[in-house]
């Protein structure tokens, strides 16, 4: 099936790309943060922007718990990891701990899934850490 691939002719336009490029490799490629996480809030997936930004190395992040990554919910069930980031994608700040310990803010995405069959939220991550400090540093906080 990969010779199959190779020789047909590649796409010229963006369409026939898409269509082509199969999501995996699309969501690898993506230079911002993605993080898959499964309804019983285990991590299933996490592009390498993701483990990057969390400070972990290659697979690592892979079957962390949500309750170890979210700085202000670690006593939290999984239910309740999943509503909070499901929640956060209308604005919220979320605090995340980081691979070293310290705190990382950032702003997530709503679901990039939006089906409410689908096993596991995917989700869009910015850091917003250095401009949740610079913030707080100009209020004297």
């Amino acid at each position: 099936m990969a010779d199959d691939r190779r020789r047909r002719t590649q796409p010229t336009d963006l369409a026939g790309l898409l269509d082509q490029l199969p999501a995996r490799v699309l969501l690898d490629r993506m230079p911002g943060a993605v993080l898959g996480l499964g309804l019983d809030g285990v991590v299933a997936y996490s592009n390498p922007a993701a483990v990057s930004l969390f400070g972990y190395l290659g697979d690592a992040m892979l079957g962390l718990s949500a309750q170890t990554l979210l700085a202000e919910h670690p006593d939290a069930t999984p239910q309740q990891c999943i509503s909070v980031l499901r929640a956060a994608g209308r604005g919220d700040v979320v605090t995340w701990r980081h691979a070293e310990g310290f705190a990382m803010h950032t702003a997530i995405s709503t679901p990039l899934l939006l089906r409410a069959t689908d096993p596991f939220l995917m989700i869009y991550i910015t850091d917003e850490t250095e401009s949740h400090w610079d913030l707080r540093t100009r209020a004297g906080i």
